[in-house]
């Protein structure tokens, strides 16, 4: 179980200024409040980011093995 408690005005999104673009091809982001509204909509849909949808852990580590054999 986790939460997450930021100061105002930042989200999920506020990690990927310390993350070098020309670092990664690419960064996966996992969550299950992906909806509008969600604490992980604006990190599921930046530009920067492949967003997956997901339901529970182990749904996570599914859709980890389908993506990453």
């Amino acid at each position: 179980i986790s939460f997450d408690v930021f100061p105002q005005g930042w989200d999920k999104t506020y990690c990927l200024k310390f993350l070098n673009a020309a670092d990664f091809d690419e960064i996966h982001f996992f969550g299950d409040k992906t909806h509008v509204g969600g604490n992980d909509y604006e990190i599921f849909v930046h530009d920067r980011t492949i967003g997956h949808a997901v339901k529970s852990p182990d749904d996570t580590l599914r859709l980890l093995d389908e993506l990453f054999p």
